[in-house]
């Protein structure tokens, strides 16, 4: 036995090394093979690079109407009136932008082979709503710069009127009152929440409890029997014992809501006082008499001032709601030769290839080199590619670029014995704007050092 066992490990020795003598052999054979003896240069095979462009379908935003001046009362995500009992949402939030996942090419102009240049257009898609979005965005605007209209006719009635004195009398009665109508309803929220959260704690009080009382049920309950062959009904206590952690677990985040939900109401609150605080500094500059109107005016002219801005924030509107619309119509990032282009009448969702562009420019021929190789070349150094589809004819280059490490090529390249030995990608580019075919194979001769 022991005599067996030293032949066959004397034979394993033999044949790794044959093996790796037939590794290091293939080196070397495909080596000689790339780089021929010719001096001052060097043979080895290369690829044309397949360089393309891909233009995506982009996201675009339709901008939605917003006709509201002033404070938006709250209405519901449908955009009707609250009912009793439903959460209130703020106008501006019903009418957040609505992204558009897709949309359908109403315009193709350029086919497979055109050249196209950079900037181009080569596709539309479909602007219903987007011209419907810079229409809403062009009203809303219209009503901004109206209100600031209104209320330098008020300053000028302000000047010329004194019973402007009880319209802001009025007004402040009517801010009045919508300030108590807020801090009441302010309160009633707060102390359902209250209420609500109470609850809560001691609800999850008692499932703590429960839970405690399962766990030492559990842990002091004896070794389960076989099982008999009729089981018993109901959940188990480890089962109980999940249910419990989840519903405790769903309590945590009702009170975890709750407490949000006071801390928003709070800060409303506060907001209300100071309404009120300003209201009571308001309605004792009008009690002075002589001093209202020169108030009122005071008052006014900051309106229209806030209103300008308003209004100036709606002329922005406009402008990105002609934004969205102008980019519906998909250009070309760069001069080229289209490919691939999708078929007009088509939907097309975003990120979706709308087209593929091979960019003009003189082709890239890569290649591999191994060390031994690559201790002659350099950047700048001449070189020459010939093929088979242009027999008798080369063309110039240079080699523009050079790996920075080293791995295996890749199995597709026109070469053998590739795979066996690590090597570093080396970039020529021709000269003159020379073209060739994408993924051609070529035969490289680089001017060594």
């Amino acid at each position: 036995m022991a005599g067996n066992t030293g032949t066959t490990g004397h034979r394993g020795l033999v044949l790794a090394g044959v093996l790796l003598a037939l590794v290091a052999a293939g080196i070397v054979w495909w080596t000689g093979t790339q780089s021929r003896t010719t001096p001052g240069t060097l043979e080895v095979a290369g690829d044309v690079r397949a360089e393309s462009y891909t233009v995506m379908t982009p996201a675009i935003t339709v901008p939605a109407a917003d006709y509201t001046v002033g404070i938006p009362k709250p209405v519901s995500t449908a955009g009707a009136p609250l009912s009793a009992g439903r959460p209130a949402s703020s106008s501006s939030m019903a009418r957040n932008p609505i992204p558009v996942v897709a949309g359908v090419l109403v315009r193709v102009d350029v086919e497979q082979g055109d050249h196209v240049v950079a900037g181009q257009v080569i596709a539309k898609l479909d602007t219903a709503l987007l011209d419907l979005g810079v229409e809403q965005a062009k009203a809303t605007a219209a009503r901004a710069r109206t209100d600031v209209d209104v209320i330098k006719g008020n300053l000028d009635t302000v000047a010329d009127n004194q019973s402007s004195l009880s319209s802001a009398r009025t007004k402040l009665s009517s801010g009045e009152a919508q300030l108590v109508k807020a801090r009441s309803d302010l309160l009633k929220a707060r102390k359902q929440l209250v209420t609500a959260r109470s609850k809560a704690i001691a609800g999850r009080t008692a499932i703590k409890k429960q839970i405690t009382a399962l766990e030492k049920l559990i842990a002091g309950s004896p070794t389960p029997p076989s099982p008999s062959p009729t089981p018993t009904p109901g959940p188990t206590p480890a089962q109980l014992l999940a249910a419990l952690k989840a519903k405790l677990a769903e309590v945590n985040k009702g009170i975890a809501k709750a407490d949000a939900g006071l801390k928003k109401i709070d800060a409303g609150l506060a907001k209300v006082k100071a309404g009120f605080s300003q209201l009571v500094s308001a309605r004792t500059k009008l009690a002075t008499g002589a001093s209202a109107l020169s108030d009122a005016k005071t008052q006014l002219t900051n309106a229209k001032d806030l209103l300008g801005v308003v209004a100036e924030g709606r002329e922005i509107g406009v402008a990105v709601a002609e934004a969205a619309r102008d980019a519906a119509e998909i250009t070309a990032p760069v001069s080229g030769v289209i490919t691939y282009v999708r078929t007009q009448d088509t939907v097309a969702i975003v990120g979706s290839p709308v087209a593929r562009i091979t960019p003009d420019g003189a082709s890239k021929v890569d290649t591999y080199l191994v060390a031994e190789q690559l201790a002659g070349v350099g950047l700048g150094d001449a070189a020459r590619v010939g093929l088979d589809s242009f027999p008798g004819r080369s063309f110039s280059g240079t080699v523009t670029q050079i790996g920075t490490s080293f791995g295996f090529a890749p199995t597709r390249f026109p070469t053998e014995l590739v795979h066996m030995a690590r090597a570093v990608m080396v970039t020529v580019t021709l000269d003159d704007s020379a073209t060739l075919p994408a993924g051609t194979p070529v035969d490289l001769t680089i001017t060594t050092r």
